[in-house]
């Protein structure tokens, strides 16, 4: 096993020193925790303030900008964080390009937008609404390509107080504006404000960096550009399928059940954090070991593919109880529409996590194609699938997000499969199959003590599911060996912590190394 050692020796010496795997997770973790408070709470407060029908109205700007803005990166984002991972000097020169590429993309793609949306007929309120929601596009655009740089160099510390600081910012704003009566237009502005102060942390982070400044060479762009258009491809696939739904839902049912169908997508988005700050901190290490040591990169997959169904699970079977009768708490009556939206959808995060691994690991092995072409399938199968299952939805409980939903758990479950056998196929064995099922149990027990508890306030039933879902997988020994070492070194430092317990070895945490461990663990 030496031969997949020696590339490893030649790999490029790293200018600004990267943080373990296991640091980049703490502070990812604790910015999302931060973040998805934030982000619910904007998601309770607004609602009541402008109603299902301006939801829908924005949900629907907000999708086609997605789009396009997805249209605009070309890919690029993960492009920096790959090529950053692989060899920092040579990385960190691309940002330059990348700034040109979004900004001269993002303004043909508005002189495109304008005359279409004069040609349907669009009124004066959604033309304003679409460029309110349009320029933050933009501002982000650019602070992406910053925030990439810090994911490329494996310093998570920056992207994590950039990120609660936008939201906190934007939350705070969004609170005033509402309260001075300012309505959708208000909080769409303050949106922008935020955005250009996120814009001015992360700019003025990556300037203290010590690392070289290379002078701009534009001509780069096209290189950038050519080598980028792969994963523009997975990207624009990702957001057409994502957005799918919600424009046809549009066409199907109206903006009362987009808006209905808005309001539990971002609910269910906000499930997804742990996945989020697994896969954003894992994936340059990704691609960093699938060109060195490709035994490391499998293992690697290995070992995130257990930690994220561990956490995965009880997310998902929890907010499948108690979806209903929390949601009408967050965003009350009028949005009782979404409490089975939410119920449906939180099953796909028992899918999700493991399509978005195989997605990530894909990249980083360079066969970004094969998830493009998987994702755009996914969105052709949308359609059928919505034309069938909206309508019918509609009839039946005058409901038509749910039909959307369903097409959505459909889908997902496919790209695991499809991903599962394609991307990570020595993942079926009988052993990951056997672990896996034991996960799953544990989840439906935790689901089967929440559920008489479902209508108390959700403090209660959260309490008492995690404890069921602990005593369950000690139980059931499901925690892998590398989860066992990691609950053996919390104990540990917890007892190390207490008053009275043995003092710190001199080395420290092992954990706190520059290089860190292989995997998430």
């Amino acid at each position: 096993m030496s031969s997949p050692a020696d590339p490893a020796s030649l790999a490029p010496e790293p200018i600004v020193a990267r943080a373990s795997i296991r640091r980049n997770v703490a502070h990812m973790a604790t910015s999302q925790a931060v973040t998805w408070a934030l982000a619910t709470a904007s998601a309770v407060i607004v609602p009541r303030f402008i109603g299902p029908s301006d939801v829908g109205k924005w949900r629907v700007a907000t999708s086609v900008w997605g789009i396009v803005g997805v249209v605009v990166t070309f890919g690029t984002t993960l492009q920096i964080q790959r090529a950053i991972a692989r060899n920092q000097r040579e990385g960190l020169a691309l940002i330059n390009p990348v700034l040109l590429i979004r900004t001269v993309a993002f303004g043909v793609a508005s002189a495109i937008m304008l005359p279409a949306a004069l040609l349907v007929g669009s009124t004066g309120q959604t033309l304003l609404i679409g460029a309110l929601v349009g320029v933050p596009v933009l501002v982000g655009l650019w602070s992406e390509v910053y925030l990439a740089a810090f994911v490329g160099l494996e310093r998570m510390a920056t992207n994590s107080a950039v990120n609660v600081f936008t939201r906190a910012t934007q939350l705070l704003l969004t609170i005033a504006a509402l309260w001075a009566g300012t309505g959708m237009i208000g909080v769409l502005v303050v949106t922008l404000i935020g955005a250009v102060a996120g814009l001015a942390l992360v700019l003025r982070q990556f300037l203290r960096l010590d690392v070289p400044r290379p002078r701009p060479r534009w001509r780069d762009s096209w290189t950038v550009l050519l080598a980028s258009m792969p994963l523009m491809v997975v990207m624009l696939a990702q957001t057409t399928y994502r957005q799918l739904d919600v424009l046809v839902i549009a066409r199907l049912a109206g903006s009362r059940d987009v808006g209905w169908y808005g309001a539990a997508d971002v609910l269910v988005g906000s499930l997804f954090f742990p996945t989020t700050v697994v896969m954003s901190t894992v994936f340059p290490t990704l691609g960093r070991t699938y060109a060195q040591d490709r035994a490391a990169f499998e293992q690697l997959i290995r070992r995130t593919f257990s930690l994220l169904l561990l956490l995965s699970t009880p997310v998902g079977f929890g907010a499948m109880v108690v979806a209903p009768a929390f949601s009408t708490l967050l965003l009350g009556d009028e949005f009782a529409g979404s409490g089975s939206v939410v119920s449906i959808m939180s099953i796909v995060t028992m899918f999700t996590f493991g399509a978005t691994l195989f997605a990530y690991a894909a990249a980083a092995a360079g066969r970004e194609l094969f998830v493009g072409v998987l994702l755009f399938a996914m969105a052709a199968l949308t359609i059928p699938l919505d034309l069938l299952f909206v309508p019918w939805a509609s009839d039946r409980w005058d409901n038509g997000a749910i039909g959307g939903a369903l097409s959505y758990v459909v889908t997902e479950a496919i790209q695991f499969v499809v991903g599962l056998v394609v991307i990570a196929p020595f993942l079926i064995s009988r052993s990951v199959a056997w672990r896996s099922a034991r996960v799953l149990l544990a989840g439906g027990l935790m689901a089967l003590a929440v559920w008489p508890l479902r209508d108390v306030f959700v403090i209660v039933p959260a309490a008492v599911g995690a404890v069921v879902y602990a005593l369950a997988i000690l139980a059931l020994r499901a925690l892998d060996g590398d989860q066992r070492e990691m609950l053996s070194g919390a104990l540990a430092r917890l007892r190390r912590a207490a008053p009275g317990g043995p003092e710190t070895p001199a080395d420290g945490d092992p954990g706190s190394s520059t290089d860190g461990p292989p995997g998430p663990g």
